[in-house]
């Protein structure tokens, strides 16, 4: 048969739903979570779960925490701290610009009932030669390193200081690595 007009492929099908939508870091790396969770809620049946573990870097390591910076003074030390905590407090940065109550919000925006728990667990970490590198050296301006974050409030000279001291105190070591996980459970009704 030949002919330009063809049935569409499964057109007697309804529209495709599950019982639950499983993610983990799903919608990690997306700038639009609540737009996300909106496409998400049509693709579950009636009392669908649907149920999330994401990662919060908002409240991952801070670096500073890892190394003693007294030998620094106090106000090296507290620009060091500033310069951090601007990266996890930036409104701009779909990375960092949620929470739990902003996952929960667009999730009853969506229509889901919403429980939320929050796991707080350190994981032992190496500190190998490659990380150290990637910290201190500039970056695409799209995710910059550390010390492009650093060089916000300190000196070029300065950074170089956080980078030796961190070079002295971590390199080979391992540390207890510290983050957050939001296990997230929306039900349709």
């Amino acid at each position: 048969a030949h002919g330009s007009e063809t049935a569409p492929r499964n057109s007697h099908l309804a529209p495709l739903q599950f019982d639950a939508i499983l993610g983990y870091n799903a919608l990690l790396d997306t700038p639009d979570k609540a737009g996300a969770v909106q496409i998400l809620a049509p693709f579950l049946a009636p009392h669908g779960v649907l149920i999330l573990a994401e990662r919060v870097p908002r409240y991952t390591q801070r670096l500073h925490r890892l190394v003693d910076l007294t030998a620094l003074g106090s106000d090296l030390m507290q620009r060091i701290v500033a310069a951090e905590e601007m990266v996890y407090a930036a409104s701009d940065d779909p990375l960092v610009n949620w929470d739990a109550e902003t996952l929960r919000d667009a999730c009853i925006a969506a229509g889901f009932t919403v429980t939320i728990a929050a796991e707080d667990e350190t994981t032992p970490t190496p500190i190998t030669p490659g990380m150290l590198t990637r910290w201190f050296t500039p970056a695409p301006a799209d995710r910059p390193s550390y010390a492009d974050h650093l060089g916000r409030l300190l000196a070029p000279d300065e950074v170089a200081k956080v980078r030796d001291l961190f070079q002295r105190q971590l390199a080979g070591q391992q540390v207890a690595w510290a983050s957050r996980t939001l296990l997230l459970t929306g039900r349709r009704p």
